[in-house]
Parts: structure tokens; sequence; C-alpha cells
């Protein structure tokens, strides 16, 4: 008997694609063809037989169609018709458009899967992060998550694509397919207000949104044209949950928030009370923090303990929200103690002992941000004076270059200013804008290379210092003029940095 290949299964052919590009308002034309597509990609790069490319991005050029035409692509997906070598398919908003066409392909199942969105200004990672951790431990099932640091779909660990907080419409759809093929019943998603902007989520209904805070961010052309833009985003994207667990404050201080929730079931978190889950008797501990968490929502107050191990008491907001959560799902106490106190996030405040003095790296990149961070920092080593290695990025967070920069100003004796990922500017043009808001009386000093700023400020170290390497975290790449380039990283900067000075030491 003669053995038959496997038939290969499409993703998406072109019947579905026009229904489902038509029902939602996004198809302008479509070409005279009968296609079945077993690959998508907006990558030209990563082209496989049959593959639909989706021309989107705004460094796209008409060349990276043509290379992926050249690979094997067979049609493609823009906002306009640009190549007669291959059948278009013209849409309204191609990035709409995309995750339309990658919830058809991936989407199968997903009402089964108890999504849960987690948006704010900061501490988004670390509460997707604690999240993910305490359901992990929990008897309602398998979890999945996505974030700013990777994935892990139910049976694997990857790293994040790109830069984004929250990975591409088609990227995360991926990852929810392969979830729902593990078996997975809960994935924890960290979704960002630029994500909401370019429709990286668009589709998607989640069980639950959080909203953990908010702050002047992400105000730039390619960005948020300014905070009203921001906060709308944010808005958004828990219009997209069932119910919404919201900072007490936050609502207080926005109350066009609730109103464009009206309708949902909207649970509040707080340091104060009244609200449904209300933080107390928070104390130090020696692996941590301890605290204590009331939970109004039943018919009596019931009173939780939780521990959890990150430094820094501004991440009890993050905690309390995460077992507010946990709670409304029904995860038991005892799981997400477990899960609290195992929950360490790369490049989210990493202290590192050894060396002449402590140095911490952290993500913080905003006001809010550095501003938690170094109340968190002077609290638990009040008689230490601080040097910061930091940076801004280009084209986006203008406001970061005065803001950010005097909150490091205000804290530190000294500040190493270098490389985020400067995108289509120079480095001096940013460090001249921030240098501007450095008072007189705080040194500094530009290094564009972050490895060597990093270097300059532990050589310049004593025993009496602390040395904050903050707003890249984790990330291993810096992004200019479009190509992203590999870094080792603050921590492995760090790390080499402490090694070469301990056999020099001996």
């Amino acid at each position: 008997m003669e053995n038959k290949a496997p038939e290969k299964t499409a993703l998406i052919d072109t019947k579905t694609l026009l229904a489902k590009l038509d029902e939602n308002g996004l198809l302008l034309s479509a070409p005279l063809c009968d296609q079945d597509f077993g690959y998508i990609s907006f990558n030209s790069n990563d082209i496989r037989d049959n593959t639909l490319f989706i021309c989107k991005g705004r460094h796209f050029r008409q060349e990276y169609l043509q290379q992926a035409l050249a690979n094997g692509a067979t049609c493609y997906v823009s906002e306009e018709s640009i190549s007669d070598a291959a059948p278009g398919f013209i849409v309204s908003d191609v990035r709409k458009a995309t995750a339309v066409i990658a919830k058809a392909a991936y989407g199968t199942g997903i009402s089964g899967l108890n999504l849960i969105a987690v948006t704010g200004s900061k501490g988004k990672t670390t509460t997707t992060r604690l999240i993910f951790e305490a359901l992990s431990r929990s008897s309602l099932g398998k979890a999945a998550c996505t974030s700013s640091v990777g994935y892990y779909d139910g049976r694997s660990e990857g790293a994040h694509p790109n830069h984004n907080t929250t990975m591409e419409s088609l990227d995360t759809l991926k990852v929810i397919r392969n979830a729902i093929d593990n078996g997975v019943k809960h994935m924890v998603v960290e979704a960002s207000s630029q994500a909401a902007k370019d429709a990286r989520l668009h589709g998607i209904d989640f069980a639950y949104g959080i909203f953990t805070n908010i702050d002047s961010d992400h105000i730039s052309p390619f960005e948020h044209a300014d905070f009203e833009e921001y906060l709308s985003a944010k808005i958004q994207l828990m219009q997209q949950c069932g119910s919404v667990i919201a900072f007490k404050d936050l609502l207080d201080a926005y109350p066009v928030i609730a109103m464009e929730l009206k309708g949902k079931n909207i649970y509040t978190f707080g340091l104060e009370m009244p609200c449904d889950f209300y933080v107390d008797s928070l104390e130090q501990t020696d692996c941590g923090y301890r605290f204590s968490l009331w939970d109004n929502t039943k018919d009596r107050p019931v009173r939780h303990t939780y521990s959890f191990s990150i430094f820094g008491e501004y991440n009890v907001k993050n905690a309390a929200a995460a077992a507010a959560l946990c709670l409304l799902l029904g995860v038991s106490d005892e799981a997400i103690n477990d899960g609290f106190q195992n929950t360490q996030v790369e490049g989210r405040s990493e202290i590192v002992e050894g060396y002449k003095c402590p140095i911490i790296i952290d993500y913080a990149h905003n006001r809010l941000s550095a501003s938690e961070l170094f109340k968190a920092v002077t609290k638990a080593f009040p008689e230490r004076t601080v040097k910061t290695v930091f940076g801004c990025p280009g084209n986006k967070g203008i406001n970061r270059r005065k803001e950010l920069t005097e909150v490091v100003a205000q804290y530190s004796i000294h500040c190493y200013i270098t490389n985020e990922d400067p995108a289509d500017e120079e480095f001096a043009d940013i460090a001249s804008q921030m240098v501007r808001h450095i008072p007189e009386g705080v040194g500094y000093s530009l290094i564009e290379d972050r490895e060597e700023a990093i270097i300059a400020a532990l050589e310049s170290a004593e025993p009496s210092d602390i040395i904050a390497i903050i707003g890249k975290g984790d990330e291993k790449t810096i992004t200019y003029k479009g190509v992203s380039s590999p870094y080792k990283g603050d921590m492995q900067s760090v790390l080499d940095y402490i090694g070469r000075y301990a056999k020099v030491a001996k």
C-alpha cells in the first residue's frame, strides 16, 4: 500500500479571509483568487510555502514585500496596492486586519480560555507574573502568560520577539493557540496602551482586566498625542474585559474611567478603606514583605495574609491586585502565597550584593516607576548615596527627558546618562535635552555606550553608595535606526565587571 504524505492543513483560506475582513468592515478590494494559506507573517525573513504576507509597520518598505514574494509568499494584505507580482487584499486598517486574520487563523476555542489583561503605567509585568505563578500552583488548571519579558504557553517558554510590552497580534494569537492546544485554562496578558492604539489585542475578549495606575507617559508623535488619548487607550483595553479590578485612587482621580466602564463589574483594591480589597498591616520580612488583604466582597469581611519576595514595598499594590484577581477566581491562599513567594522577575527590582556596594537593576523608565523605586531604595538603604545609570528612548515618551531626569536627579548625587533605545534620534540630542533638568550640585556624565556607563558607575562606587541601573530591565537589544542590535543586558554587564573586579582584587 502506497504511503501518502500527510495533507497540509490550511490556517485560513480566501473565502474565510474575505468573510472575516468584510464582517469587520475592513475590506476595500480583493483579488480574484482561491487559495489556502498555510502560514501568515509580517516578517519577510519568516516565509514558508503559501504564506499570506501582511505589509505593516512604521518602517515598512516595498522591498520587504518583494523579498517575501521571492521567499515563497503567494498573497499580501496592505492598505494600498503595491505590487502586481501577487494578488493583494486591500484593507482600510492593516493593524486591525492583522488582528482579525490572526484570530480567524489561531483563535478556535478561545472562548474556553479564561483570559486576563493587566494594564497600567507601572507594575504590569510584576502583576502579570504574580498572577501566573499563583495560578500555576492552583487546582484550577494550567496557566500561561505573555509579558514584556517573554511568554509561557503551558509547555514551553519563549523570548519576547520585540521591544513592545504587548506582542503583535499575530504573535499573541499564536501563543494563545499553543496554550489552548496544551490544555491551558487561564492566560494572563500584559496589555499596553500602545497595544490598544495599534489594535494588537483587537477582537479579543477578556474575562478580567486589571488597571493598576496611570501617569503621564508614552506621549510623543509616535505614541499618544496627549494624556487624554493615553488614558482613553487604557480604558479601551478595560472595555474588552467582562470584569475590571482597579486601584481605588485611580478611579477617584479619574471618574471618567467608571463612566466609560458603566455596566461592567468593577472591583476596587487599595491601601485605604473603603474598597473591595483593602491592604492592611504591611511589614518587611527577612525575605520580602508580608501584608494582610481584607476581602469585602463577601457577606462579611475576610482577612487573608500574604507574603511576596520582590524588593520594594510599592510592589504591595501589584500583589494586592494579583491577590484580588486570584480570590475572585477561587485560588487558595496556599497557592497564592506559594506563587508570590517564588516570584522573581528578571530586570525588576533585582539587587546584586557582593560588590563594594549594593547594585539594583530595575525597569523603572518613567516618572511614576522611578519615583516609587527611589523611595523604596532610600527607605531600605537610608544611609547610602545613590548613583544612577539611565537613559531615555528616542521617538517616544518625550516627556520622560524632563520628568524622569528630575526624579533621578532628586535622589542621586551623580547621573550617568547613557543609551536606552535612541531609535531614529541621536544619543547626543536626547542627552542634551535630559541634562537641562539636572540641577546644580548634581554631577553627571554622558556615556553613549551603555555597558561603559555601567562600568564607569561601578568604578566610581564607594562602600557608602548604592548603584541604580534603570530603564531597560531584562532587555537584550538596543534599537537604533530601525535595527535592534544585541546587548548583553544590564545584569550581565554588572556580573561581568564584578567578575573581573574580583580577579583583580585577589
